[in-house]
């Protein structure tokens, strides 16, 4: 079972603010897009930089976020689901992505004239079409003719599973691209100190990784098969806290039979919360929001924009200003 660098960790590389993190991003990027180092270089900004761990999220994603003048370029670390065996929920998940960054080019009737390409560059850890290949470029397309439709959008899957199955003899003698990506999918210290005894960026990437508190290895590495378990069982959980939270059975009595602190309760009850608001109308949603922000002042807004998904942290933002009177 090949063991995979978490997304929280790969974040946390590609926004440590170091010249080798800035590097390495831009090295994974140029190399599947049309976009240049020196331009990214020159104008390149991260629109999300906050690292976090959700560990009541399956396949939680990257979500980090980086603009030019020209281009939004989306970076997601896709783990496998066995529950979702075609990527269909996923892929609705991924394209909703998508779907918001290009929103957020058009304010004005005059923005159509000057919109930004999207990129999304989805790092997966197993073959997203099962045709053996290290990337494959999605783009809209006439069926019949098999034509392009502009190329405002283009998602790009990387295969580390590909990476994993050459092994170290094999990566050795490919590309900058692989051999950089080579550290997702490897955990043998030697064999990375002997494959970026020559790559100045690698070697600060890997002194990075290796930088990190012992309390910090668990978020690392993991077996894919125990995380589903485990996230499996506490989604039931969480559904039975719900359930039990609804029929007003006593927070004491929850705590006592499902090993959950109050605040856990507190936590997994106001998740519900926002899920049905949404469910409801805008009016709804938004007061719910405006409520949970005062009562937890200080709270990171990550969370409303990881379960809403369709806001973003400027949407945020103008939610706390709206005037609930209008």
């Amino acid at each position: 079972m090949t063991k995979l660098l978490k997304d929280v960790v790969v974040k946390k590389l590609f926004t440590s603010g170091t010249e080798a993190s800035k590097e390495f991003l831009f090295r994974i990027i140029s190399a599947v897009t049309d976009i240049k180092i020196k331009d990214l270089e020159n104008d390149f900004e991260l629109i999300h930089t906050e690292p976090s761990v959700n560990n009541n999220i399956i396949n939680s994603e990257l979500d980090l976020v980086g603009e030019t003048s020209e281009d939004f370029i989306n970076i997601e670390f896709n783990y496998q689901n066995k529950g979702d065996k075609n990527n269909i929920l996923r892929d609705k998940k991924n394209f909703s992505y998508l779907c918001q960054l290009y929103l957020r080019n058009i304010k004005h009737k005059k923005d159509y004239e000057k919109i930004k390409r999207i990129w999304q560059i989805q790092l997966d850890d197993f073959d997203y079409f099962g045709k053996g290949k290290f990337i494959y470029t999605s783009e809209i397309r006439e069926i019949n003719y098999n034509m392009p439709r502009g190329n405002d959008l283009r998602i790009i899957d990387i295969n580390l599973d590909y990476l994993s199955k050459l092994g170290y003899t094999n990566i050795n003698k490919r590309d900058i691209l692989e051999k950089s990506l080579y550290i997702f999918v490897c955990n043998d210290d030697e064999k990375l100190k002997e494959l970026y005894e020559d790559d100045e960026i690698m070697k600060e990437i890997k002194n990075e990784v290796d930088s990190f508190d012992e309390a910090f290895d668990n978020l690392l590495y993991y077996n894919k098969e125990e995380l589903e378990d485990k996230i499996s069982i506490m989604n039931t959980k969480e559904k039975l806290v719900v359930g039990l939270k609804s029929d007003g059975v006593d927070d004491k009595i929850i705590m006592k039979n499902f090993d959950y602190t109050e605040k856990e309760i507190e936590k997994v009850w106001e998740r519900h919360l926002l899920e049905e608001a949404m469910e409801k109308d805008t009016e709804t949603l938004h007061k719910l929001i405006r409520e949970l922000i005062a009562k937890h002042p200080g709270i990171s807004y990550h969370s409303f924009v990881e379960i809403t998904t369709h806001l973003g942290y400027h949407e945020i933002e103008a939610i706390l200003n709206e005037d609930p009177k209008k």
